[in-house]
């Protein structure tokens, strides 16, 4: 899709929800190759002065990112979807600063377990 001011347009929405008070606002900013179109990615700590509500980020972010997005307050959690799949035991891994498993998402939606329950632990 293409919108010729997103910034503006989403900026608006955002404060329309923020009037909600919904339990929390999840953006997720996208990753190198995912913006198509002329599209533009908007970080998540752009919304943070225009909502009190909590945001929950995701989007191709590391442990790094994530520990520092939180400590400035650019989101109050982060999610994670393919490095879980891949790492069933994520927690762990970034408590011990362990490696980490690389997802292979040609497996994922395939219809078997191979891909979500096969990947090692520690």
């Amino acid at each position: 899709m293409h919108d010729s001011d997103p910034r503006k347009h989403f900026s608006y929405f955002v404060t329309q929800l923020d009037k909600l008070k919904l339990a929390y606002i999840h953006f997720v900013e996208g990753m190198a190759g995912d913006i198509k179109h002329g599209g533009e990615m908007i970080p998540t700590d752009f919304f943070r002065p225009l909502t009190n509500t909590p945001i929950i980020a995701n989007g191709g972010f590391s442990k790094e990112k994530a520990v520092r997005y939180i400590a400035e307050n650019c989101a109050d959690a982060v999610a994670w979807g393919s490095l879980f799949i891949a790492n069933p035991d994520l927690p762990e891994r970034f408590r011990r600063d362990a490696e980490l498993n690389v997802a292979d998402p040609k497996t994922f939606y395939a219809g078997g377990e191979k891909g979500y329950l096969d990947y090692p632990t520690l």
